[in-house]
């Protein structure tokens, strides 16, 4: 309702039980996200694979995502629950090659620690 007409209706002489009541949304528990949107993929790379012998996995996921919409996917999309979530911001860096002038593209990751019977199988 616009200020305009609760000022109108307080001149007309209407009460606030006349007044319509505000709407208020319910606060949200969990993510509405799908979880292949918030993971985009495993980072399988040397680093990963040293530090999944310590049931530490690397996943890339998206830009705008957190650690609980995180472990709500991996939840879903895996079957385990994870201890820990630590998430890092790679930003973009200039690059060149070949003389021509590029960018790489920012990324985040995600570090996802499981309990020590937990693991996590990647299709090859």
């Amino acid at each position: 309702m616009a200020l305009k007409d609760i000022l109108k209706s307080k001149k007309a002489g209407t009460t606030k039980a006349a007044l319509p009541k505000e709407k208020h949304a319910a606060p949200v528990v969990g993510s509405s996200r799908v979880s292949h949107t918030v993971i985009k993929h495993p980072r399988i790379t040397e680093k990963a694979a040293l530090l999944s012998e310590k049931n530490v996995y690397a996943f890339e996921v998206d830009a705008h995502t957190n650690k609980i919409e995180v472990k709500n996917a991996i939840k879903e999309i895996y079957g385990v629950t994870p201890i820990s979530i630590n998430m890092v911001n790679i930003p973009a860096k200039k690059t060149i090659v070949r003389g021509k002038r590029g960018m790489k593209s920012a990324i985040r990751k995600a570090y996802v620690t499981l309990k020590k019977g937990d693991t996590i199988e990647f299709a090859a």
